[in-house]
This record gives structure tokens, sequence and C-alpha cells, in this order.
């Protein structure tokens, strides 16, 4: 991959947009090697509105206004986000010249380094907010969402938000299924995985207790105020027919992941683990992962954790099986043999 000219001045490419000369704050660049991967990174910052040429020849990026007015050294590179290849660097002046500003080339600088990134692909109701903030505790890494919006959408990564992240330490916290798409994401960027689940009667329940008090909005299914009106064995049935087959659903794609990533980039974590050994779950995965190995700065680091919200209700083990009735429970082991090849033991016990 390599920059052999560049500018702010129009430039025409069959099917592809104009760089109009007004618009300063746009930038060009012509070389070799560039694809749909490819992104412009100006002094270390990732900018993900990056164009390409259909022939690969020509890049074009929008300059954040914030970039041309408080800097005055532009330090520019391609990076290609999925292997880490980088083009050679440029380094452009900023000057005025009355409102606008002309780029002048000059000489190469340094390279921004890749970050690091782990991603919490969680059930809901499984603890996920209290292990969240305790590995950003911990660890310093910046709690940064990779989906495109939340709701009642499925929490799928989101590309443009790794791109932008590519370059710092991140946790994420979503209720991503393992789908193809997302576990190519996961190997191209070098996430990090924990897994965390937890029994599925018990997530039922602490379920139901949640949609009564807060937002309606999940992935797992629609729900309207009308939830609110049934009663208690009403509704649980409703979380038995409509969530339960997301809940299965997202274990099972997870069952297989040892086929898609090495066994040193993932963890199955349960509720129960997290709950009553928090702290030696979580330095057994920072340890796993290689980003930790001194224990005492992990607890002292969990001590200080201790009045923050981490969002963790009741958080009884043992609950759902008291409270879900016998045809409850008989219809989520009748949804579970739909994948007679999956073992179910760990939430299903």
């Amino acid at each position: 991959m390599h920059i052999s000219e560049f500018g702010p001045a129009t430039i025409f490419v069959e099917n592809f947009i104009n760089i109009q000369p007004n618009q300063p704050s746009n930038m060009w660049f012509l070389g070799t090697g560039f694809n749909n991967s490819t992104v412009v990174c100006i002094n270390n910052r990732i900018l993900t509105k990056t164009v390409i040429s259909l022939d690969g020849t020509l890049a074009t990026v929008e300059v954040p206004q914030d970039i041309l007015t408080l800097e005055q050294q532009l330090y520019i590179f391609l990076i290609d986000t999925r292997t880490d290849v980088r083009s050679n660097i440029v380094e452009a002046m900023v000057t005025f010249i009355g409102p606008k500003k002309v780029f002048f080339s000059e000489a190469p600088s340094t390279l921004a380094a890749r970050g690091r990134h782990i991603l919490i692909s969680c059930f809901p109701k499984s603890g996920s907010t209290l292990l969240l903030k305790s590995l950003c505790k911990i660890t310093g890494f910046q709690n940064w969402p990779m989906v495109f919006e939340y709701g009642g959408n499925e929490q799928d990564l989101f590309l443009p938000s790794i791109i932008d992240a590519y370059s710092m330490d991140t946790i994420t916290q979503q209720h991503v299924r393992a789908t193809d798409t997302n576990l190519r994401l996961i190997k191209n960027y070098g996430f990090k995985v924990v897994i965390l689940t937890r029994n599925i009667f018990d997530t039922l329940i602490s379920l139901h207790d949640h949609l009564l008090s807060e937002s309606l909005d999940m992935p797992m299914g629609y729900l309207n105020e009308n939830y609110r009106t049934l009663t208690f064995e009403q509704r649980l049935d409703f979380l038995v027919d409509v969530v339960t087959p997301w809940y299965l659903n997202f274990y099972a794609s997870w069952s297989q992941v040892n086929t898609y990533l090495d066994s040193n980039d993932f963890l199955w974590i349960t509720y129960d683990e997290l709950i009553n050994d928090k702290n030696g779950t979580i330095f057994q995965l920072l340890s796993k992962f290689g980003f930790y190995d001194d224990k005492e700065k992990v607890l002292g680091s969990l001590a200080e954790l201790k009045s923050e919200d981490t969002r963790l209700n009741v958080g009884i083990s043992g609950r759902g099986r008291r409270m879900l009735n016998d045809c409850q429970k008989k219809r989520i082991f009748e949804i579970a043999q739909r994948y007679p090849d999956i073992d179910f033991s760990l939430i299903l016990n």
C-alpha cells in the first residue's frame, strides 16, 4: 500500500465522487494497494468516512474541522484495518490563506498502534454491567459500544465503531450472537471474547423484574405497555415463549466458538462464577488474555468499585426454578430440544 500523491484540489475519476475546489477540508490520495477496508489515519485518528475508488487507486476523506483548526501539522497514512498493513506516511502543513486552508507535502513520521479490545458477549441480566465496570476500573480501558443503535435492535458489531476505536484500548458489552459476520469481525480485529451466561430460569425471572421497572426495549423480542397489564403467570408465559428462543439461539451460536477462534482468545464465564468469586473470576480472565498478572492490583481496583452502580438486582440463584411453574419449565426444555446436538446443561441445570 503506497501513497504517491495527495492534495485538496479537484480530481475526477469515472464512477467516483467529485471533490470540489471550494471544499479544502476534503482530501484525496492516489496510490496503490487500497481496498474497501482501507481508511485514512490523521494524527493517530482513524477516519471512518474514507471512500475508495472501484479500481483501488484513489481514496478520499473528509478531514474533521477540529483537526484543521487546532493542529497545524498533519501526519497522514492509510491503513488496512483488517490486516494492519499501512502505507507510507505523508506530512502536511496547514497554512491559512484567507478563509481557505492549503496543504503542503513534507516528510514522514510515526505510526499509530493497534489497540487491545475485550468483547463481553452476554445474556441480558447476567451480571454483565458488573463485569464491564470491574474490567474498566482495573485496566483503564475505555467502555466503547460497538453497536449501530440500541433499543429493540440486535446488537451486532458495527464496523465503523470498530474502526473508530482501532488505536484505543476498549471494553465492549453487547448481546452479540456468534453469527458469521460477528465472528469474522472479532477475528479480523483481534478481540478477546468473554461469553457470559446464566441459568435460564433465573435469567427469565430477573428479566421479568427488570421489564416491570425499566424500559421494555430489548433485542430478544418486541414488547409494548400491554405486557405490564398481564398477570404474573401470563408475563412469564410470554417470556418463556417469546424470549427463551433468543437465549437458546445465543448459546447455541457460541457453542462452536472453538472452531473459529483460538482457545486463548475466548473464555466462558457464568453469572454464578462471577457473583460467588468475582475476584478470582476476573483475575482468571485478565491473566488468560495476557493483560494483567498482578493479583494484588486487581484486588485493590475491585475494592474501589463497591460503591459504584453495577445494576445488579436481586441476583439470587435458584429463584427461577421456584417461581416458574412446571408447564413453563417443561416448555423451556421442549424449546431446547430443537437443538438436539447442543449441550445446554450449563444454563439448564
